[in-house]
């Protein structure tokens, strides 16, 4: 521990800043990125340099917005600071949907940074127990280790029987089947949650299998499984789809 714990935590502040400094690839999502950006440029200076920083290096943003035009309304729980509906936004300005996400801070930072953008709305809310709409598509990026397998269960049935037909839920998650690679992501997450940059109280790290059988019961057909790469080596984007010819 004395000496883990240490270096654990330079190895983290190293990553961010690598994050931070390296520019988005000027292809035409890296421009809708930077046009994002730019929302955030009014806040404080790490505000947008974290939005930034997640954009040139998390897989996750390239991954979503690879799949735009979503199916709306889009719902996206645990929505952070908005940068996923915002981004999304860019690349489809007819977009609507509600973000929510438990820390008030996070979402007037995101109220802010939407401005003019009607067809978005961000709530606090707990995600364990706010009424989830009917949607077309539903986010769950890197919520669902915040709670207990149990909730997480509840979590990701909920989500699942408020898509409508054809709609779309995505998952992304640390894959504990990866090994060493889920282990990366899981001290990630740990020192994270040192540096107070992570609020949640629970760990609980799983195999994405185990989510994959889940969203199996509720009707859904997983349709791709997209392992991360580079800083999030140990994460896995779930995509599940209600068919058209099921009904809710």
């Amino acid at each position: 521990l004395a000496l883990g714990a240490p270096a654990g935590v330079m190895t983290f502040l190293v990553l961010r800043r690598y994050r931070e400094t390296h520019p988005i690839p000027h292809d035409y999502i890296g421009q809708r990125m930077e046009e994002t950006v730019g929302r955030y440029r009014p806040e404080r200076h790490r505000v947008h340099r974290y939005i930034g920083g997640k954009f040139r290096h998390d897989p996750v943003y390239r991954q979503v917005a690879g799949l735009a035009p979503l199916p709306g309304p889009i719902v996206d729980i645990g929505c952070g600071r908005g940068q996923t509906m915002l981004l999304l936004s860019a690349l489809d300005p007819g977009v609507e949907g509600v973000g929510v996400d438990h820390d008030i801070s996070r979402i007037e930072i995101a109220r802010r940074a939407s401005a003019g953008l009607t067809g978005l709305r961000f709530e606090q809310g707990d995600a364990r127990s706010w009424p989830i709409p009917d949607a077309g598509t539903v986010l769950m990026v890197d919520i669902l280790h915040y709670n207990p397998r149990e909730v997480q269960d509840a979590l990701v049935r909920r989500a699942a029987r408020c898509l409508l037909p054809g709609g779309l839920l995505l998952i992304r998650d640390i894959d504990t089947a990866l090994g060493a690679r889920a282990q990366v992501s899981i001290i990630q997450e740990r020192v994270g949650r040192i540096l107070g940059m992570n609020k949640g109280q629970t760990l609980c790290f799983r195999p994405m299998a185990e989510i994959a059988g889940v969203l199996a019961s509720e009707g859904l057909v997983t349709a791709k499984v997209a392992v991360s790469t580079g800083f999030s080596p140990g994460n896995v984007l779930i995509e599940a789809r209600r068919p058209n010819e099921i009904s809710r």
